[in-house]
């Protein structure tokens, strides 16, 4: 049977949904960033979601019971950062940044421990609108990142990053 919201529900992609679920299953094994890339319609933000719902689940498995599923499904999960998308993402002002802005991540985000789940999951749903500013300044924290924050890039194109 397969689980709502789960990515039993993904289809094709074989080899990256091996890789995912055992990540799932070894939480500590993922990489600071992973990069979900292909054309349109390949199912990246559907495989995406799904992860990142297990990912902070507090059963490990998508149980939508759990207090981390339900904030999840409600937009509201407080270690979940979901920058928006069809926005350019800038590097922000040094002393009082815009929120959605790696100088905002930095400062008001990546310093604390997670709240309820695990891991942080930061979520760039189009990371191609990454500005090269930005970019340079989010390499650090890519390159340094505290082991309970984990990065998703999603991306059609490689060589727009």
């Amino acid at each position: 049977m397969t689980k709502f919201f789960s990515l039993e529900e993904v289809e094709g992609q074989e080899n990256a949904l091996r890789y995912l679920t055992n990540y799932v299953k070894k939480p500590e094994l993922i990489p600071p960033l992973l990069i979900f890339h292909g054309p349109v319609g390949t199912g990246k933000w559907f495989t995406a979601e799904r992860f990142i719902r297990e990912i902070l689940c507090l059963t490990g498995d998508s149980c939508g019971n759990c207090l981390s599923c339900k904030l999840f499904m409600k937009n509201s999960h407080p270690d979940f950062i979901q920058f928006p998308l069809f926005k350019n993402i800038a590097i922000g002002d040094e002393k009082n940044p815009e929120e959605y802005t790696i100088r905002w991540l930095q400062s008001r985000r990546l310093p604390y421990k997670p709240h309820l789940s695990n891991l942080r999951i930061v979520l760039f749903p189009d990371a191609s609108l990454i500005n090269n500013e930005a970019e340079t300044a989010l390499l650090k924290s890519l390159e340094e990142s505290p082991d309970h924050t984990k990065f998703i890039f999603i991306v059609d194109n490689l060589e727009k990053l």
